[in-house]
């Protein structure tokens, strides 16, 4: 028996054909059935919507018909403030219900408003948060809360550090300025190690210095003169310890107040000065396969009044060195050459001893005082081999010892007067007493190790 089939949106029903093909899904024309509860969607369930926003122009939800308006600023200068929050929270539940946000003018408006009680929060950032409670709404009202003050947010903080660090390397108009105090590895050497990474300045193996490969130069200490850097600039600065100094400073274009000594350009070497209350004392030391160090300072400070002593040593040791020579001479018929070979070893040590002081008369004016001993001992030894050929044969082998010994002390007294002005001018007065005492001992052995014939003539 042929079966009815309620089609959708017809009102009557027809039998189907017995052996009549049912048309495939989804082609057009052919009958749907209607999914129970989507009448009409054909089995699909409907796109689901997102929960509108309460409180929004978006919200279908019947409300009240009531409005509150008011106005935000600034207690402090009387000034609107733009885009502050508003949260309206009801008192029955104090879960919040609604909310707005200031326009450009501060002036908000909560609109769609039931009946009932309220309490307002405004915020800022910046700000502190105001509540206004006990807010009671009727129906069909528009409470205007007139004008709502905020207060600044203000901490207190009880002490507020600024810390600043200054460049390893400064250029000034005048000179390039390298502060030692803030090379964390100036530790342990002496003013060699520093120079070496000053820019400008290179040192070879024997510690002489160069400013832009000009040996001509001038080095100061606090910038003044000293006996030690007078007799062997290489030797004072093995003197210097390498902790005690905080800049170095190179002057490539000196000024009239420096002397015409060193026109290759001034080295300044300032040393530090103890600020620390009370007693301070300070250990460095140093191993290496050249040599050794070992530095002590001590410093006591009360009030406008600072004490320093300290003292710096360094012992070099099997410190060798090997030079080669070597020289041809053709003639007509003949050729000639001399060969030099020399082996030396030095050894010696160092040391400088400083007493300081100095005295704060005001903020403006100070007197300083320092007592400085250098003392070197310097051994070196040296052997030369030195051999003549003439067409390849043996003529003279001469060898040459020498040994040196260099001793030295040398004394440096100051005191000087300082005044500073607000203008950054210094006006100084220095006195300087200075004194060196210097013994060089050279011993040299000639001995012929071969005559003309090619025979050995003495050991």
């Amino acid at each position: 028996m042929p079966r009815p089939i309620v089609v959708a949106g017809a009102d009557t029903t027809r039998p189907v054909p017995s052996g009549t093909p049912s048309a495939p899904a989804g082609v057009p024309g052919a009958p749907t059935r209607s999914a129970p509860g989507f009448p009409g969607l054909g089995g699909q369930r409907p796109a689901e919507q997102p929960a509108p926003i309460p409180g929004t122009a978006n919200d279908p939800t019947p409300r009240g018909n009531s409005r509150i308006t008011g106005y935000v600023v600034d207690s402090s200068i009387t000034k609107a403030i733009e885009f502050a929050s508003i949260a309206l929270y009801s008192k029955a539940t104090n879960k919040p219900v609604d909310g707005a946000a200031a326009d450009d003018k501060g002036k908000f408006t909560i609109s769609r408003v039931t009946a009932g009680d309220y309490k307002l929060l405004i915020t800022f950032i910046g700000f502190n948060t105001k509540t206004l409670d006990n807010i009671r709404v009727e129906r069909g009202q528009t409470l205007d809360l007139g004008v709502v003050k905020l207060a600044p947010q203000v901490t207190t903080l009880d002490e507020v550090t600024v810390t600043g660090q200054r460049a390893l390397v400064e250029e000034k108009v005048d000179r390039l300025v390298y502060n030692a105090d803030r090379d964390a590895l100036a530790k342990g050497g002496d003013a060699t190690d520093i120079l070496r990474k000053v820019p400008l300045l290179s040192v070879d193996l024997d510690g002489n210095v160069q400013l832009r490969g000009n040996s001509n130069i001038r080095v100061l200490i606090n910038n003044k003169p000293s006996t030690i850097i007078a007799q062997s600039v290489a030797d004072a600065l093995k003197q210097i310890p390498a902790d005690q100094i905080k800049t170095v400073e190179v002057i490539t274009s000196p000024s009239a107040k420096y002397d015409a000594e060193g026109s290759g350009g001034i080295i300044n070497i300032i040393t530090k000065k103890n600020t620390l209350q009370g007693l301070t004392l300070n250990l460095d030391g140093g191993v290496g396969n050249r040599g050794s160090n070992l530095g002590v300072n001590g410093n006591y400070r009360k009030g406008k009044m600072g004490i320093g002593l300290g003292g710096f040593g360094r012992y070099n040791y099997n410190v060798k060195t090997v030079t080669t020579f070597d020289q041809l001479t053709r003639t007509v018929g003949n050729e000639f050459r001399t060969n030099q070979v020399g082996e030396g070893v030095n050894s010696g040590g160092f040391g400088r001893y400083n007493l300081n002081f100095d005295y704060d008369l005001s903020k403006e004016e100070s007197i300083t005082a320092s007592v400085s001993y250098g003392a070197r001992n310097q051994l070196n030894q040296q052997d030369f081999t030195i051999s003549r050929f003439q067409n390849s044969l043996p003529l003279t082998q001469t060898g040459r010892n020498v040994d040196t010994k260099d001793l030295s002390g040398t004394w440096d007294v100051n005191l000087d007067y300082t005044r500073i002005y607000k203008s950054d001018k210094e006006w100084s007065v220095s006195g300087q007493f200075s004194q060196n005492n210097r013994t060089n001992n050279f011993d040299a052995e000639l001995s012929s190790l071969l005559n003309g014939t090619g025979t050995v003539t003495s050991l």
